[in-house]
């Protein structure tokens, strides 16, 4: 007959096992390990697991409030060596998570009168429980972790969140030693007050989060726009170049031409008509397009050209010459044209035979029409009337068709999707009007 004295021991030691994985996969999220050879970090993680289970072995809770978050700290340092002030954060706020993963599922098991007692055949059912919860705590935390945030990055605000942690842990102590000691209300009254000020500091942070964020989708926006005119002002210097090449030659054949005429040499003249012909036919610098004087536009256009080309992707562009977008913003600019453009060219490029056709024309004195079509080889997945994209990163593949259709809003026009057999169009119509407020 197994020893349930063994048995309980077996199943608590394997529940730090546990927390101990859920702790070593929290941080690696965020920093790289320090030590490369697995099998050690593995064996440090099995020792810090049997450090911490004969910390709980004592069941002294002062003992675990005190000890453990400065075991983790100690592991943590071993596995990642980064500043013990950056891990303190991280290593306060997942034993907080923990403990009040613990205290709510403590409580919840009371008010629905299930026993909480080791003794009972249930504990392990509810052990399974609470750490099913931590674990889907945890990957939520992991999976929702800010794109700008580093280590280093504003920890002289971030030093602030300690208060949480701290205040949780006050507060769930509180309540635990009110029925014994009689300073306990006054701890909880503490926890609460620091609570209070964490939720203010909180706000506070994650709107420096949310302003840095969009400096940071500005800064590259920026310089996106800023390589784009680049490479318009390279190929209008390209142009100056070649223009400068074709009238110098063409200065030559004119001089050559007035004295053949003198000379009355016919068949030297045929003979330079021809040559002429096909030095025209080489060098017209209309012979690379040139597709309208916007230079963001132009350059978007050109740089898909060139694009399609190296993919092998039948690529005709059309513009009107009185299609005027100069109302819209240059990074406006960018998201719209060149986010479909993007997308049109990854979907063709997917087929054998890709082909891309776009069109941009004046609709009337206040609209412009931005048309585009490619024929495409999969099904696009379709969300609650919205498209969604099917490239492997969903979450940093820049601006999608909804972000599209916001920015047709913003110019009072529409975005109109139509999905044929392996066609694929999108149509976008702008209007330079702004509306106005009735009063």
């Amino acid at each position: 007959m197994v020893d349930m004295g063994f048995f309980h021991g077996m199943i608590m030691y394997l529940n730090c096992v546990f927390e101990v994985f859920l702790f070593y996969h929290y941080l690696n999220t965020w920093f790289p390990f320090y030590e490369e050879d697995k099998k050690i970090r593995i064996l440090e993680s099995g020792i810090f697991a049997a450090l911490i289970f004969g910390i709980n072995l004592v069941g002294n809770s002062y003992l675990n409030l005190l000890c453990i978050p400065l075991v983790l700290t100690f592991f943590s340092w071993l596995l990642f060596r980064e500043k013990i002030k950056v891990l303190l954060f991280y290593v306060f706020f997942f034993y907080a998570m923990l403990c009040i993963v613990e205290f709510v599922c403590f409580h919840i098991y009371r008010a629905l009168g299930i026993s909480i007692a080791i003794t009972e055949d249930s504990w392990i059912f509810r052990l399974a429980v609470e750490k099913i919860c931590e674990f889907m705590i945890l990957m939520q935390m992991i999976r929702k972790k800010h794109p700008y945030l580093s280590k280093d990055q504003f920890f002289s605000d971030l030093k602030s969140l300690f208060i949480l942690p701290v205040s949780v842990l006050i507060l769930l102590n509180g309540f635990l030693i009110r029925d014994w000691y009689p300073y306990g209300y006054s701890v909880i009254c503490l926890g609460g007050i620091l609570i209070i000020l964490s939720n203010i500091v909180n706000f506070f942070v994650v709107e420096k989060l949310i302003i840095t964020e969009n400096k940071v989708k500005n800064q590259e926006m920026m310089k996106l726009k800023t390589d784009l005119e680049h490479n318009h002002y390279q190929r209008m210097q390209e142009i100056n170049e070649e223009y400068a090449g074709y009238i110098h030659e063409m200065k030559h054949i004119v001089q050559t031409m007035k004295l053949l005429v003198e000379e009355e040499s016919h068949y030297g003249l045929r003979k330079l008509a021809d040559e002429a012909s096909e030095l025209l036919k080489r060098k017209s610098p209309g012979s690379k397009k040139f597709y309208t004087h916007d230079a963001v536009l132009n350059a978007i256009l050109i740089e898909r050209e060139k694009e399609a080309q190296n993919r092998g992707i039948c690529y005709e562009v059309q513009v009107q010459p009185d299609a005027q977008i100069d109302f819209i913003s240059e990074t406006d600019k960018i998201r719209i044209f060149g986010n479909l453009m993007d997308n049109a060219l990854k979907a063709a490029g997917e087929c054998e035979a890709g082909r891309l056709f776009a069109s941009l024309y004046r609709g009337n004195e206040s609209l412009v029409v931005f048309q585009i079509s490619n024929n495409f080889k999969h099904q696009r997945k379709k969300s609650g009337g919205k498209y969604l994209t099917t490239k492997e990163d969903e979450a940093r593949h820049g601006f999608g068709l909804q972000m599209v259709q916001e920015l047709a809003e913003k110019y009072h026009g529409i975005l109109n999707i139509e999905e044929g057999r392996d066609q694929f169009k999108v149509v976008v119509i702008l209007s330079n009007i702004q509306k106005t407020v009735k009063k």
